[in-house]
């Protein structure tokens, strides 16, 4: 994961992120990526939310 994969997920995972960025965040991550890049996330730290919450979201956004 790039430096700039990493800051987009991480404003995403803070709801901390704009219509830009999110469009960058849907053009850079597919859902399985995703899906394994929360995963590691959520063995290391804690975040805002729920991480399969925000998986969902990921998915409805992309539609």
């Amino acid at each position: 994961m790039t430096k700039v994969q990493e800051n987009l997920l991480l404003k995403w995972l803070e709801n901390d992120i704009d219509d830009e960025d999110a469009q960058l965040l849907i053009k850079d991550f597919d859902a399985s990526n995703l899906r394994h890049n929360l995963n590691i996330l959520e063995s290391l730290t804690l975040t805002k939310g729920n991480v399969e919450d925000k998986y969902q979201d990921f998915l409805k956004m992309k539609k």
